[in-house]
């Protein structure tokens, strides 16, 4: 029986063929459009790596800084949120150096203005008259939103309150706790120092004047409004989510549902303050002065970049740029 062979050797000895990975070579370049879109598919993943990735962007203009120093005042606006924040942006940047100071709105942008510190966090926008004082002095401030909290209303376990209307809670914000219960042993309302700017904040989200004087007894800690409600039973208060953790059990307190008209009910959980559900919240601003440090402005870049915001959602808190549907507070519940 005859076997095929390769007639064109010696000796009737066949030779391998062409290996697939030189067959694959002479076609690519027998081929140049091959070529050039093997040069585009290049770059295209060169630019998507790091998000592919999941690696945050690097800020452009203090990457390559030698070091540098940053001082963050008003951070009793979200405690939790600066130092996790702080600690993600120093391991991109270790060079960089923080030193964090306490305080709310109106400390933060006092710190800021006169040099004593790089960033102000804030729980609501500079107002007119603070924009301003900076004009003023040959400054301008520049703050973006980076984080989102609910407005919580808090009472002691033994009280009684689970929920709150629209019409109680602006009668409780004007008139104190006799107007929006009357009849009721609610005699005492604590609060944020109005220094903290939470105050200005829920009175925005409700409609009411700015003008509006504060009607409870201003504490400066979230931490300090819960503890006040623990050994008050005769008390109600508001805070920021972003200020306080309640105990799991034993804690004593609980957080209030606030009541819409055409919703119902609802407490000021994650999933309720994104979709507007529960309508009172604010935004945690990070503010600088415009043409001040590089490494001031880089932080706050840091984190209204969308790379940013994913790594503010991965840690658990709302970014600021979340789609919402926002609710309108304008008829409101009566009480």
């Amino acid at each position: 029986m005859e076997h095929d062979v390769d007639r064109g050797t010696a000796g009737g000895r066949a030779h391998p063929g062409p290996t697939f990975g030189r067959w694959l070579v002479d076609q690519i370049l027998g081929r140049r459009y091959v070529i050039y879109v093997l040069f585009i598919a290049g770059i295209i993943g060169w630019r998507l790596a790091p998000q592919l990735s999941n690696v945050i962007k690097k800020v452009p203009g203090i990457g390559k800084a030698s070091g540098g120093a940053l001082v963050i005042s008003g951070t009793d606006s979200a405690p939790g949120f600066v130092v996790e924040t702080v600690a993600q942006f120093t391991s991109e940047y270790p060079k960089v150096t923080v030193e964090l100071g306490g305080g709310g709105t109106l400390t933060a942008l006092e710190n800021l203005l006169n040099k004593r510190a790089d960033i102000a966090v804030l729980s609501r926008p500079p107002t007119d008259r603070e924009a301003r004082i900076a004009g003023e002095r040959g400054d301008s401030l520049v703050y973006f939103p980076v984080a989102l909290g609910g407005i919580a209303l808090l009472a002691p376990t033994a009280s009684g309150i689970e929920a709150i209307t629209l019409g109680e809670l602006r009668a409780l914000l004007a008139n104190g706790p006799a107007a929006a219960f009357p009849g009721r042993r609610i005699e005492r309302f604590y609060g944020l120092s109005p220094n903290s700017g939470l105050w200005e904040a829920l009175l925005a989200r409700l409609g009411m004047p700015a003008s509006l004087a504060p009607t409870y007894v201003p504490l400066e800690t979230g931490e300090q409004v819960v503890s006040a409600l623990r050994q008050d039973p005769a008390g109600i208060g508001f805070t920021s989510t972003l200020t306080y953790e309640l105990a799991a059990t034993g804690g004593g307190v609980r957080e209030v549902a606030v009541t819409t008209e055409g919703i119902g009910a609802r407490l000021p959980t994650k999933g309720n303050i994104v979709d507007g559900s529960y309508p009172i919240f604010h935004n945690i601003y990070l503010c600088t002065i415009s043409g001040g440090e590089a490494i001031a402005s880089g932080f706050v870049t840091y984190y209204t970049q969308p790379t940013g915001q994913k790594w503010v959602a991965r840690r658990g808190f709302l970014p600021a740029r979340l789609p919402s549907r926002v609710v309108q507070l304008s008829g409101g519940s009566t009480s």
